[in-house]
């Protein structure tokens, strides 16, 4: 089983599509912060206390930021355990994290190898605890015209994205 998650920007459309291993199916949201969860262990209870969680973490100043959505990746509450973002079982864990951002320019990823509590910030190397995971920054595409010039910013604007999405 798994799930594919498309990001219509164009027509501020959210898609799931689920294969389940017999059946393929595709759930439309709508366009506001949203968390997926999933859990070889119990989806459902995964699902619902990251989701308090996460609804918990909306109400920071900074929500939606990249430092607001690094934190909550390296996040143990609960408890550090199956339920918490940032998963520590004895069978399974987080192993990673992968960030993306898309401007009209460019399309970066930011990559840690590793647990994102390795991390005090994967965005900032000097910021960075023992053990040190590794990030790789990418540039993957640039989406520039000769004619365009001016810098673009790195961040969507709050109408290019749901606030605080998180994958």
């Amino acid at each position: 089983p798994f799930r594919l998650l498309g990001i219509f920007n164009m027509n501020k459309t959210l898609r799931e599509w689920r294969w389940d291993g017999k059946e393929l199916s595709r759930l439309d949201f709508a366009w506001e912060p949203r968390l997926w969860a999933s859990s070889s262990l119990d989806e459902k209870n995964a699902q619902k206390t990251r989701q308090a969680i996460f609804q918990s973490a909306l109400s920071a100043k900074d929500a939606g930021s990249p430092h607001w959505l690094r934190s909550l990746h390296r996040t143990h509450l609960p408890e550090k355990g199956p339920f918490s973002i940032c998963m520590h079982r004895k069978e399974a864990a987080t192993l990673s994290y992968t960030e993306t951002e898309i401007d009209r320019n460019r399309i970066r990823i930011r990559h840690l190898n590793g647990p994102p509590c390795a991390s005090e910030n994967p965005g900032n190397r000097k910021n960075r605890t023992s053990p040190e995971p590794q990030e790789r920054e990418i540039l993957l595409a640039n989406l520039a015209t000769p004619s365009e010039t001016k810098p673009q910013s790195s961040q969507f604007s709050a109408a290019d994205h749901p606030p605080g999405f998180h994958l």
